[in-house]
């Protein structure tokens, strides 16, 4: 994907948040409550 590097990039971090991040959040709140919503969808 050398023609989508931004792209990449922001996939790989969706990923890392999703899945490692989001977990420790689901005490959380605002911010993290609404990012864990788009990790779901």
């Amino acid at each position: 994907m050398k023609e989508y590097p931004a792209f990449s990039v922001i996939l790989f971090l969706y990923f890392i948040i999703c899945f490692i991040i989001v977990p420790e959040w689901k005490n959380g709140k605002g911010f993290e409550k609404t990012l864990a919503k788009i990790c779901i969808l």
